[in-house]
């Protein structure tokens, strides 16, 4: 791998972080030497937070990361707009987005730009799944989130017949399709449910929408194997806690919905149908 090649990538994270909020400290911690990690490793990083306290932001200084404070109001979805941009504006061939606590996650971001610098993908999903007596399995994760996140695989990969890690959260891709998650706001979009509204809550679906919308464009859109182990010290703490598992299935529980509206209202006139009636005449 050409050392320079990491210079060729800028990665876009969101952070919060409150002392008093569950596991505050410990997932600060863990950003916190997730930037400093990316920048010596030679990466380009931009940081949007939101937090309301200083300290996380003092912790981060003078490292070389980008830092900006997130503009009030855009919530989940809006930050992560507000970082993509800040990150593609950088310039570089490549943009990434991670969460921030992802910290053995820096060391294999190269691998899922490779593919894109080398011409052959446009968008990457990492995949962190190991085959275990046959079948996949998250085993440094959570018991629930284990089981929640492969689930929501299973229910990608039958709807979309794209076999990716998509519970996994970063996603690299070529500069040009950052077009995919600067467009996407779930606010502007509806999913009805016994005859009423609801918006799609642009949380966790603005960084899954806009790789459906790839997919559909006909785009190169590719999983990689990493070699990823999630921070023993947040497994411990969640292992078996009530509200961690609410959470997930909060997720869930609104993601499955949600891209599956989107697919089937987006599918019928999409370039992929076209492409998959003109090879296998695959109807979905």
């Amino acid at each position: 791998m050409k050392s320079n090649d990491y210079s060729k990538i800028a990665i876009g994270t969101t952070t919060f972080y409150k002392k008093g909020m569950p596991n505050g400290e410990l997932r600060a911690g863990l950003a916190e030497n997730m930037i400093k990690s990316a920048v010596d490793t030679g990466y380009n990083i931009v940081v949007v937070d939101g937090s309301p306290e200083e300290w996380f932001l003092k912790s981060i200084e003078g490292c070389g990361a980008e830092i900006h404070r997130e503009t009030p109001g855009g919530g989940m979805g809006g930050s992560r707009r507000e970082c993509i941009q800040y990150a593609h504006d950088l310039g570089t061939p490549v943009v990434a987005w991670m969460e921030p606590e992802k910290l053995d996650y820096v060391k294999d971001i190269i691998k899922t730009a490779r593919p894109i610098l080398d011409g052959v993908a446009d968008l990457v999903v990492p995949d962190r799944r190991i085959i275990m007596s046959g079948r996949p399995r998250l085993p440094s994760y959570p018991t629930s989130q284990e089981n929640e996140e492969l689930y929501g695989n299973d229910c990608w990969r039958e709807l979309t017949g794209t076999d990716l890690d998509i519970w996994c959260g970063p996603r690299t891709w070529a500069r040009d399709s950052s077009k995919y998650f600067l467009n996407y706001d779930g606010k502007d979009h509806f999913l009805e449910v016994n005859g009423q509204k609801t918006s799609y809550g642009d949380k966790w679906d603005s960084i899954f929408i806009p790789v459906i919308q790839s997919i559909l464009d006909g785009e190169k859109v590719i999983g990689v194997e990493v070699d990823y182990t999630h921070p023993k010290e947040q497994t411990k703490l969640e292992e078996g806690d009530f509200e961690s598992t609410l959470k997930r299935l909060e997720q869930l529980n609104n993601l499955v919905p949600v891209f599956t509206d989107y697919w089937r209202k987006e599918y019928p006139n999409s370039k992929l149908k076209r492409m998959r009636g003109e090879t296998d005449g695959t109807k979905k």
